[in-house]
């Protein structure tokens, strides 16, 4: 893919969620519970001090985060959802950037970073995949951590299909095989994106820079099942 075939990519990642911003609180995100749940994990597992979370959306991790002791800052490729987050949290720091385009931050300067909601599956490139981990190790200090929840692969349909196969409620997702799936919202007049979902071979390449590396089932401390799960936490330290 050219330089600006990928740039176009990016854009239709934006203007994906430019779409859903204004229903994604109220019909995409986790409740206050499960909120509350990823707040408390998170705290167990980050280092105290600061945390980047990528793809923040909305910011609903930034009130919780903030009252567990964090100083935040938030990035997404999405004005609408900038905006969004800004409305809620106008003291909050929010950064309006794509990630797999580099990071404008300086070297080691996040004792975390987070990706929360599956956002790092838009990347559906692995140079970009690569492109991002390089600038997560590059903004962490020494011993930060990076923390990314994504969907199990076995949540998706493995096999490549001709026609869309229910999901989850208003949701349907069509395989292309190898890993790329693309998902639809059947309630939004059909709009889709295109995603990679990865498996955890992929994960341990894609992570290959850091020191260390441990795969959670969900927001629990028991270990990673490769063949059963809706739900993966991937924890890594520089």
């Amino acid at each position: 893919m050219s330089a600006s075939e990928q740039g176009l990519f990016l854009e239709e990642t934006a203007r994906f969620y430019d779409r859903v911003a204004g229903v994604y609180d109220r019909r995409f995100s986790y409740s206050r519970r499960a909120t509350d749940i990823q707040a408390f994990w998170l705290k167990l597992k980050c280092r105290a001090g600061s945390i980047l979370d990528l793809g923040c959306g909305t910011g609903r991790m930034l009130r919780p985060l903030g009252k567990a002791g964090f100083d935040l800052t938030g990035l997404d490729c999405s004005p609408k959802m900038i905006a969004r987050a800004r409305a809620r949290h106008d003291e909050a720091k929010l950064v309006l950037a794509d990630g797999c385009q580099g990071l404008p931050f300086c070297d080691a300067c996040f004792d975390n970073v987070i990706s929360l909601h599956a956002s790092v599956i838009h990347a559906t490139l692995w140079e970009d995949l690569m492109e991002l981990s390089a600038e997560i190790l590059r903004v962490l200090k020494p011993g930060g951590r990076f923390i990314v929840e994504l969907p199990h692969p076995r949540s998706y349909p493995v096999e490549e299909s001709e026609g869309w196969q229910p999901f989850q409620p208003g949701v349907s997702c069509r395989s292309h095989g190898r890993g790329i799936q693309d998902v639809r919202l059947d309630e939004m007049k059909g709009l889709s994106t295109q995603v990679r979902i990865l498996e955890l071979e992929d994960i341990s390449a894609w992570l290959e820079g850091f020191s260390a590396l441990a795969c959670f089932e969900g927001y629990s401390n028991l270990p990673y099942d490769p063949e059963d799960g809706e739900l993966m936490l991937v924890w890594a330290e520089k």
